[in-house]
């Protein structure tokens, strides 16, 4: 995310200022794509690739909740500019990843732009927001 220092370190007329000046969108974290593009590859000694999108593991998220002019800054977002098929098929994992605040994944614009089933793993359950899982789970 951004901090408040970060935003006061960063202003006119040395730099632009965060969120606002033109170009300068509110922090995402990760923008994870929403297909796998290349199917079917192998390893140089020849051996079958899986077909398997990010897998994140010992990822913190931090300094996304603000009620100022980066309030659109989200930890983890979705490239929804290439859709094939119409759903998500980038098979991914979690392992580690937690979020520090009460923003964690903007399905809400997925969904809107056309990606309506986003299935992620969590293997450990270590992104769960209430910090209750006790084992792994999924993100839907």
């Amino acid at each position: 995310g951004i901090s408040s220092s970060t935003k006061h370190l960063t202003k006119p007329p040395y730099f632009k200022k965060p969120c606002i000046s033109s170009g300068y969108y509110a922090p995402i974290g990760y923008k994870m794509q929403t297909n796998i593009y290349r199917f079917d590859q192998k390893f140089p000694d020849g051996t079958a690739r899986l077909n398997q999108g990010a897998r994140l593991s010992n990822v913190e998220f931090t300094l996304f909740d603000h009620t100022d002019e980066c309030s659109d800054s989200v930890p983890i977002a979705f490239n929804t500019d290439y859709i094939r098929d119409g759903h998500w098929d980038y098979l991914s994992s979690f392992t580690n990843v937690t979020v520090d605040g009460r923003k964690f994944i903007d399905a809400k614009t997925a969904n809107e732009k056309g990606v309506p089933d986003i299935v992620i793993t969590d293997t450990d359950g270590s992104s769960d927001p209430a910090r209750q899982a006790s084992g792994a789970g999924t993100i839907v």
